[in-house]
Order: C-alpha cells, then sequence, then structure tokens
C-alpha cells in the first residue's frame, strides 16, 4: 500500500486545489467499496429518521389518541426507555 503525504500549507493556492480535485474520484470510490462506511452511512440515515420519530411521538399520541400530554410523555417514555433496552 503506497502512502502519500501531501504538506498542504508549502503549496501555492492553485496546487493545492488541483491536488484535493484530482484525488476527488478515487477517494469516493475507494469510500464507495468499503462495506464498513456504507453499514456506517446507512445506520447514521436510520438514527436521523428516529430522532424525528422520537421528537414527535408524544404530540401524535396526544392528537390520534386523544391522550393528555402527561399521559402522552408517560407513554413515550415507556416505548423509548424500552426501545433504548433493546439496543444493549
Amino acid at each position: 500500500m503506497k502512502i502519500r503525504l501531501s504538506l498542504v500549507f508549502l503549496l501555492p493556492a492553485s496546487q493545492e486545489v488541483s491536488f484535493v480535485f484530482a484525488d476527488l474520484p478515487k477517494a469516493l470510490v475507494r469510500l464507495a467499496k468499503n462495506p464498513l462506511y456504507i453499514c456506517i452511512i446507512i445506520a447514521m440515515t436510520c438514527n436521523f429518521y428516529l430522532i424525528g420519530f422520537f421528537t414527535f411521538i408524544p404530540k401524535y399520541i396526544q392528537k390520534y389518541y386523544l391522550q393528555t400530554p402527561a399521559v402522552s410523555s408517560l407513554v413515550a417514555g415507556m416505548i423509548l426507555q424500552t426501545m433504548n433496552q433493546e439496543q444493549f
């Protein structure tokens, strides 16, 4: 494996940009072929989806099940706590 070290701070600005753009397609292909990286990206995407779900679940319970804010928060807390315990 060949490692290339670049001293970017010693290069003029025009050469610095050309090195970045020249290596970008190769770097993207290497990342796309890396299964661990792809799994991490998928996990992060799912995490962002779940953050939105966790944020608005009490409001959803209030509106569609006609519950008070206190009851909906308790139910949401039980749901989230159960989901959190299953991860470990």
